[in-house]
C-alpha cells in the first residue's frame, strides 16, 4: 500500500469526509494492512508536540470506520496512554459522540416526543 493513501484519506482538505470514509472501507477491504498503516500514522502525529488537531480527527474517525469496536477501543486506549493532550481530548470527543449516539439510539421516539409536547 502506498503511504500516500492514508495522507490523502486524513487530510481533510484533499478528500471530503464521506468520500474518504467510503474509501477507507474499500482499501480496508482490499488490504489488510490498511489498519496497521493507519494505527502507525497515528503514532507518528503522536509524536508531534502541536499536531493538527483536523487530521488527527479524520485519522480517528477512519480508524473507527475499518476497525472492530474492541480493537478501535484499545487503540484509544493506547494513544491515551502516549500522554498528547490533545490526541486524549480529541479521543474523548470522538467517545463522548459515541455514547450520545447510543443513547439517543435507545430512547423511543415516542417519549422525545411527548417530553417536549406543549402544554
Amino acid at each position: 500500500m502506498d503511504e500516500r493513501c492514508i495522507l490523502e484519506l486524513c487530510d481533510p482538505d484533499a478528500v471530503p469526509l464521506g468520500e474518504a470514509l467510503q474509501l477507507a472501507r474499500q482499501v480496508s477491504a482490499a488490504d489488510s494492512a490498511f489498519v496497521p498503516h493507519l494505527s502507525a500514522f497515528l503514532d507518528y502525529l503522536c509524536g508531534y508536540t502541536y499536531p493538527d488537531p483536523r487530521v488527527i480527527e479524520r485519522a480517528l474517525v477512519l480508524m473507527r470506520a475499518v476497525s472492530d469496536e474492541r480493537s478501535f477501543a484499545r487503540r484509544c486506549e493506547q494513544l491515551e496512554r502516549r500522554g498528547n493532550p490533545l490526541i486524549a481530548a480529541l479521543i474523548r470527543w470522538i467517545e463522548a459522540g459515541a455514547e450520545r449516539r447510543v443513547t439517543r439510539a435507545q430512547v423511543p421516539l415516542a417519549a422525545v416526543v411527548v417530553a417536549h409536547a406543549p402544554i
